[in-house]
């Protein structure tokens, strides 16, 4: 009997069985199409029927039965986009496919990222609809991203205030056109907040609670009428663990506050004036990050000294990015002798910089428990003089007596002699994971370790 082709029914005593494949229960097929492995985005496109959810159903009718009734938890997280990429595409009535998505997620609480940003305005009507059709659902809503530029449209979330008990998760992204909706105002297990996509200048507040908010990330930049809206969050959030912004000001410092938070533990901030009015004693991880575009003023390490002078924290992760190096760099290791990890990156270098760096390196009683040390310096200047053999030296002594990795990396030659890089390639040999790289005046890559 010929072989049948793949997909073909074999017939048996004059009975036609389908493939295996066909023939699994709905049980074990639910529990198949539940573990598949995630696409590159947590979303699917309610859009794509050629992608899954939809295209499982495509292959047969249990299949389909399979999908459409047993597999709820494949429908939960629809990406409903409507950009200039796919304004010109007609989509096959894009309502009923949401609607249809909806009706087979259940009752689980649902996950989902909506976006609209057409310039002309293309399917506004479309985009009204769909977005209707999740705030009917706003019970269910457990992670939401939003970005959405009509306020025709934005302005439809003040019919769900008290109505998100389950939401969870809130990423939106904004215009300046955006105004301050009162829907997340009174959400109960609110615990993550993303605001991003203001221009840097926006001091719009969002009214949101803050009852159980875990971690609050803000990218606005210049508007330094944020800052005291910033420490409101931080003092009415009783169970905050991480906060992120990178708002600078550089006019006179705000009133001292002296703010305190016994459960944040992740900082990442660079205005001065906001740092010094904190109270952190359980502050184990600070990342003083200004964002793109602008350097930290000269303001911010003298507020992280007061901060950690304020805080008597046991840090064991620093990162300074773009910060004025001068010797409060020195003040604040000393303020911090558990750091584990100390990283440094700076778009621009200074003789001061090089004299602070010296510094550390003749200091090897600083930070005597560090296990990560890394410099990213980008710089014009075709020598970095501290990399040197002082340099060296401290890193193999580190090295000797703890757990030590090493790297550097800038645009610039090094002062090392010899002896020094043959030093440090005895210690590559004997495990110190260490990478010391520069470039030549051609622009080449050296590798020194």
């Amino acid at each position: 009997m010929p072989m049948p082709r793949r997909g073909e029914d074999v017939t048996v005593d004059g009975r036609s069985i389908g493939p295996p494949i066909h023939r699994l229960p709905p049980e074990i097929l639910s529990e198949i199409f539940i573990l598949l492995p995630p696409s590159y985005t947590e979303w699917y496109d309610v859009f794509d029927m050629s992608r899954p959810p939809w295209s499982l159903g495509h292959v047969c009718s249990s299949w389909r039965s399979t999908v459409v009734s047993s597999c709820r938890s494949l429908w939960f997280n629809p990406q409903i986009t409507f950009s200039d990429a796919n304004c010109d595409i007609e989509l096959r009535d894009p309502i009923s496919l949401l609607q249809i998505a909806l009706e087979r997620s259940g009752n689980y609480e649902l996950s989902f990222s909506f976006s609209y940003d057409v310039k002309e305005g293309t399917r506004l009507h479309d985009a009204a609809a769909l977005f209707q059709l999740l705030l009917n659902n706003s019970c269910r809503w457990r992670r939401v991203e939003l970005s959405i530029e009509p306020l025709s449209i934005w302005s439809h979330l003040d019919s769900v205030c008290d109505r998100l008990p389950s939401l969870t998760d809130l990423t939106t992204f904004c215009s300046d056109h955006t105004t301050a909706v009162r829907a997340f105002e009174n959400v109960p297990r609110l615990r993550h907040i993303n605001i991003c996509g203001f221009s840097a200048y926006s001091n719009m507040q969002l009214p949101l609670a803050f009852s159980q908010i875990v971690s609050y990330v803000d990218d606005r930049r210049l508007s330094g009428e944020l800052i005291p809206y910033f420490l409101h969050i931080i003092k009415a959030s009783p169970h905050l663990h991480t906060f992120s912004s990178i708002v600078k000001r550089y006019d006179a410092d705000i009133a001292e506050e002296h703010i305190r938070s016994s459960s944040l533990r992740i900082l990442s901030a660079c205005d001065g004036g906001f740092l010094q009015n904190l109270q952190l004693p359980s502050l184990e991880v600070m990342r003083v990050d200004p964002g793109p575009y602008e350097p930290c003023s000269r303001q911010t390490l003298p507020g992280l000294r007061r901060l950690l002078i304020n805080s008597h924290c046991s840090l064991i992760e620093l990162t300074i990015t773009d910060a004025h190096p001068d010797e409060n760099i020195i003040f604040i290791l000393e303020l911090a002798p558990l750091l584990r990890t100390l990283k440094f990156m700076f778009a621009e270098w200074s003789d001061v910089g090089e004299e602070t760096f010296r510094a550390i390196c003749a200091h090897k009683e600083l930070v005597p428990s560090l296990q990560v040390f890394s410099i990213w310096i980008q710089t014009q200047r075709k020598q970095l003089g501290f990399i040197d053999h002082s340099f060296a030296r401290m890193v193999c002594d580190r090295w000797s007596s703890g757990l030590l990795s090493v790297v550097v990396i800038s645009t610039s030659r090094y002062p090392l002699l010899p002896d020094d890089i043959k030093t440090l390639r005895v210690c590559k040999e004997q495990g110190l994971d260490i990478s010391v790289t520069g470039h030549s005046m051609y622009g080449l890559m050296i590798e020194y370790v």
